[in-house]
């Protein structure tokens, strides 16, 4: 839960709440003892501002940086990445100029909104895969 609410802050997007709801139909609390429920609770309405002390802090060895400004945020967007997975289809020469960090996220998030089948995904990664290998 903790990492839906990290995503929500960094990369806001349906897919957060998407995720939470898959989540709690895995793990639901009315069969949890009062107790837990009641803590689990307690963690949930914390979560918010402890992702913000998280992303927020500058401790001293990043000179009054804090945490996220360390992160390219803005250019990891689920919007940039599904953008970028219409333009390969379109351009498919364009994964090759892709650094291998990129390609996976492009596909996990194509992966994510079912917009690429597994055989595809194993397709491309496997070519790619491949190519980055040669290339060393």
């Amino acid at each position: 839960m903790l990492s839906c609410t990290f995503g929500r802050k960094l990369f806001p997007d349906d897919q957060w709440d998407k995720l939470w709801k898959l989540w709690e139909s895995f793990y639901p609390h009315d069969k949890l003892p009062k107790e837990q429920v009641l803590i689990l609770n307690q963690l949930g309405n914390e979560m918010d501002r402890f992702v913000e002390l998280v992303i927020d802090n500058k401790p001293e060895s990043l000179k009054g940086k804090r945490l996220i400004d360390l992160f390219q945020i803005q250019d990891r967007q689920p919007k940039t990445f599904r953008e970028a997975y219409q333009t390969w289809k379109r351009n498919p020469y364009l994964i090759d100029r892709t650094s291998p960090i990129i390609v996976f996220a492009i596909l996990g998030q194509a992966k994510a909104d079912q917009a690429v089948s597994s055989s595809e995904e194993s397709h491309l990664l496997k070519r790619q895969l491949n190519r980055w290998a040669s290339q060393r």
